[in-house]
């Protein structure tokens, strides 16, 4: 006897899934691939999605670069599925544990030279 499986989902690239869940993982990861957005963890360390997984470099994400508009949404989407607090535009961001959210790191400079100017005059 032999057994016939049913795909019901094709991913962008063609690969069919029995299970829709697999098959946006399945996309999400193939985005990924493509993309140019760095996340490090807490010692500056840059944590690579696919080796060390999604959800746990989600996670231990401290900092964030995302230098282009599709690899914001490429970001964004990841962040979206595992449930994960997503940026608002490209640049250099941290996450702020004290606000619970992320800040970009060029509003930080830019008020840390505001308030040095008027300390150092």
């Amino acid at each position: 006897m032999e057994e016939i499986i049913t795909y019901k989902y094709r991913a962008n690239d063609g690969k069919m899934f029995n299970d829709p869940d697999e098959c946006l993982k399945y996309e999400l990861e193939q985005t990924v691939k493509n993309s140019r957005f760095v996340i490090y963890n807490a010692y500056g360390e840059e944590m690579n999605i696919l080796d060390v997984g999604a959800d746990d470099a989600l996670n231990n994400a401290e900092y964030v670069t995302v230098e282009s508009e599709e690899d914001l949404a490429a970001y964004n989407n990841l962040c979206e599925y595992y449930g994960y607090q997503k940026i608002k535009s490209t640049g250099h961001w941290y996450y702020d544990h004290d606000k619970d959210e992320w800040m970009r790191y060029e509003d930080l400079s830019e008020r840390l030279n505001e308030i040095t100017s008027i300390f150092f005059l």
